[in-house]
């Protein structure tokens, strides 16, 4: 019984680049997620922080991977992409030419094709997303704008969570309560942020009918 494209992708011989595949479509998808609900991974409302390696071997190797210094997150879906592309790519016409390496071998060939793929990925995706040195800001420089509830009821209890965009145009998502003395501010409500206390900020609503949203 001839098998589909898909259950053949299933087979042993496809397997690690399946598994590579699915974690990239789960890290997507948290990621997607986590956005929606102002958690995003890329945009915490801080600079994101990367890992520092020093001068060690393992520095110099990021460092020539990732030239672009995007967030950790997004190189290793990258990776896993490419890898996953490069793997099915590889083993199929290695296949349609009855050669059967073992499964170890093709999956190393296709991780070494991977590291260079990554590494014009990190360029390419460098050139299109902002240093986070061209729009860090002083969390000060926040208080004052307006700003979306993304999770929320915001009330004087557990910081929620809103969306604010910058004086050079970026998104934070940023953890807020409500000033004291407002009723509970509900998400996709409209907000100043009046002040803040350390890495939380507090807010008071705006009217529904408020357009200038910074």
């Amino acid at each position: 019984m001839a098998l589909t494209d898909f259950e053949a992708l299933l087979q042993p011989e496809y397997q690690p680049f399946a598994v590579a595949a699915m974690v990239m479509l789960g890290l997507v998808l948290f990621e997607g997620l986590a956005v929606l609900l102002g958690f995003s991974a890329l945009k915490a409302g801080d600079p994101d922080i990367d890992v520092d390696f020093g001068d060690s071997l393992a520095g110099a190797l990021m460092s020539w991977v990732n030239p672009g210094r995007v967030p950790l997150l997004v190189l290793i879906i990258a990776f896993l992409a490419a890898f996953s592309a490069t793997g099915f790519v590889l083993q199929s016409f290695l296949l349609a030419q009855a050669i059967n390496l073992p499964t170890a071998i093709v999956a190393i060939c296709a991780a070494t094709i991977a590291v260079p793929l990554s590494k014009l990925a990190s360029r390419g995706i460098a050139a299109i997303i902002p240093r986070d040195e061209t729009y860090v800001v002083s969390l000060d420089l926040l208080v004052g704008r307006h700003a979306v509830v993304t999770l929320g009821p915001l009330d004087q209890g557990s910081a929620g969570r809103v969306r604010v965009l910058d004086n050079h145009g970026n998104w934070h998502f940023l953890p807020t309560k409500a000033a004291q003395g407002q009723a509970d501010i509900p998400t996709n409500a409209k907000v100043i942020l009046v002040d803040r206390d350390g890495g939380t900020f507090f807010a008071a609503a705006l009217p529904a009918d408020f357009i200038n949203i910074n």
